[in-house]
């Protein structure tokens, strides 16, 4: 039991780092990758380990999955149910895997003949790899980690990085942990050793393809922002100039009424969309206030009255204070009739900015605040801008009052946008300097977060305003995104990747063909020595036959002249040493008779 679980943690270990490596590879604007070595890795570990270890292909596929959807900017605390259901479909494949080569391929096999490692490379690996892709991206597609457009291109590139990884990575999972080991360990070097390294040299090259077509991605959306870009800072620059022109006005005409007042600043609110206002606030010390209120009631016709504002939006008539910088003048006045008479000074945000621009003498941006005015939920920011007297002698000018510019950051975008043929890009913009909570201006929900930015293609391009640090945070849609694809850099990999099974097949049959040479070998050269030893054996006892007939072997001449016998028959027949030579004939003669 401790065993199998040790053999599911590597399982899951090396899924998971295989995985990992993938998805370097990914070509944009991919999901997956096109070379998946962990479902190689999970098929041959289920075939040489048993079925029983498909818990580690899961959990390998679960953290894949994690890795995955994290680099695509999705938080992982806001995974939806569909990312954590994908590594059922893994393990289904393994399993569907098994199945397959056991019926087509028979197992175990020593895979050294063409006809098993085709059905392996040509029937099961394509058939078993469809479960995973055909299962997981429609899970996808519903969780919104995939555009329904990105469908069939990500099912294609999920089913072939599949497939190709059970081609590639299959036969070195055998050949290192194959059974018998007696039919792979011969072919560890034949078949391991230039295998890996044409898998390094392979991916070697494209994993630089795949940074070439990031790096051409990412410049042509550099590009094609580029004009995007140049809008957003030609509207905060025409921001600024209409703030700086309302402070020379109304610094030359301090007793301009309010019909003046609106002449001036309409024409440049109907050619600037998204600006509500602008507004006119004079400095009020408190011992003038009652005076000044009286003296607008007259002016206007009104119940003018200098009115404080709390951060909830509630207004009420102002605390007493040092000095009042109550609104008097705002146009257009009929859609701004809730900031008439307001003060500035009572909330922390627009007083901070005024403070700055009263000592730089600079139009300064307050944060991103909700309007009084404003029903929706979109945020405002409040341009200021002091104005100053003129005196004749040499003192130091003193403020009179403030320029106030409000722009609706929805509504410029908007303007800004319609302008632009860039409507495939999600723009967002970002104060740097605000509160976490109060950091976007305008855009998506949550692009303030740094994961916004970890989409395929974005940027971010830092933005100075009215002595605000923002951000304007770029991001391509999947729309924008499909239009970059290019084929070129995915069929590269697809080929390379083929060529590499098709080396991975060519190795096994080599390597199959001469280990059945070298096993033919064995073995005549087995019988070859068989047979040696008994023609050894037969020739031994023919030695050991004719020892024993030449005890008594004799000649004799054709004329019976002469006679020649063994020294032992001559012993054995007359120990003496016979003259005649016809008469030891005849002796012979009788005694073989």
């Amino acid at each position: 039991m401790r065993n199998d679980i040790f053999i599911s943690g590597l399982v899951a270990l090396a899924y998971t780092l295989a995985g990992w490596v993938s998805l370097q590879f990914a070509v944009p604007p991919g999901y997956s990758a096109p070379f998946f070595p962990s479902a190689g890795i999970a098929l041959a570990a289920l075939l040489i380990f048993g079925r029983r270890h498909v818990a580690g292909v899961i959990a390998g596929s679960l953290a894949v999955q994690l890795i995955a959807a994290t680099n695509s900017g999705q938080p992982v605390n806001a995974l939806p149910l569909a990312v954590l259901l994908v590594p059922l479909f893994a393990g289904a494949q393994a399993l569907a895997g098994v199945w397959l080569v056991r019926r087509l391929v028979g197992m175990p096999n020593s895979l050294d003949t063409p006809a098993p490692i085709l059905r392996l490379m040509v029937l099961a690996a394509p058939l078993g790899c469809l479960v995973s892709a055909s299962g997981a991206i429609p899970l996808l597609v519903h969780g919104g980690l995939i555009a329904p457009g990105e469908a069939l291109f990500n099912w294609w590139n999920w089913w072939v990085g599949d497939t190709l990884g059970v081609v590639v990575v299959t036969p070195l999972m055998f050949v290192f942990f194959g059974h018998p080991a007696e039919d792979w360990r011969p072919r560890r070097l034949s078949v391991a050793l230039p295998l890996c390294a044409a898998i390094l040299l392979t991916c070697g090259a494209l994993y630089q393809v795949s940074r070439w077509e990031s790096q051409r991605i990412q410049t042509q959306f550099n590009r094609d922002t580029e004009h995007l870009t140049s809008l957003v800072r030609k509207r905060l620059d025409a921001q600024i100039d209409m703030t700086l022109a309302v402070r020379h006005f109304m610094g030359i005409s301090p007793a301009a009424s309010r019909q003046d007042f609106r002449d001036f600043v309409v024409p440049m609110l109907e050619r600037y969309p998204g600006t509500q206002n602008f507004g006119w606030s004079p400095l009020i010390p408190d011992h003038r206030r009652a005076a000044f209120e009286a003296a607008v009631r007259r002016a206007h016709g009104d119940d003018f009255a200098i009115l404080d504002r709390d951060p909830g939006g509630l207004t009420f008539p102002a605390r007493p204070a040092d000095e009042y910088l109550p609104i008097t003048f705002v146009e257009p006045f009929a859609s701004n009739t809730t900031v008439y008479g307001l003060n500035p000074l009572s909330l922390r945000a627009t007083a901070f900015a005024i403070e700055r621009s009263r000592l730089s003498g600079m139009p300064v941006a307050s944060e991103g605040i909700r309007l009084v005015q404003e029903r929706a939920t979109q945020r405002g920011v409040v341009l200021y801008q002091a104005v100053f007297d003129r005196p004749p002698d040499d003192r130091e000018p003193t403020m009179i009052g403030v320029i106030s510019a409000v722009f609706r950051m929805d509504d410029t975008f908007a303007a800004i946008l319609s302008a632009s043929r860039e409507v495939q890009v999600e723009l967002c913009l970002v104060d740097l300097a605000g509160a976490a909570d109060n950091r976007r201006l305008y855009g998506p929900e949550g692009c303030e977060a740094d994961g916004w930015l970890r989409a395929t293609v974005s940027r971010a391009i830092p933005l100075g305003f009215a002595e605000r640090e923002w951000q304007i945070r770029l991001r391509g849609t999947a729309a924008y995104v499909k239009e970059l694809r290019g084929w070129a850099a995915w069929t590269t990999m697809a080929l390379g990747l083929a060529t590499l099974g098709m080396l991975g097949a060519f190795l096994l049959i080599t390597s199959g063909h001469t280990r059945r040479i070298s096993r033919l070998v064995e073995r005549r050269t087995a019988e070859l020595a068989s047979a040696t030893d008994a023609l050894r054996e037969q020739r031994a006892a023919l030695e050991r036959a004719q020892r024993i007939a030449k005890l008594g072997s004799w000649e004799c001449a054709a004329d019976g002249g002469a006679l020649a016998c063994s020294d032992r028959l001559g012993r054995l027949l007359a120990p003496g040493r016979h003259e005649n030579p016809r008469s030891l004939a005849v002796l012979v003669g009788t005694v073989f008779d």
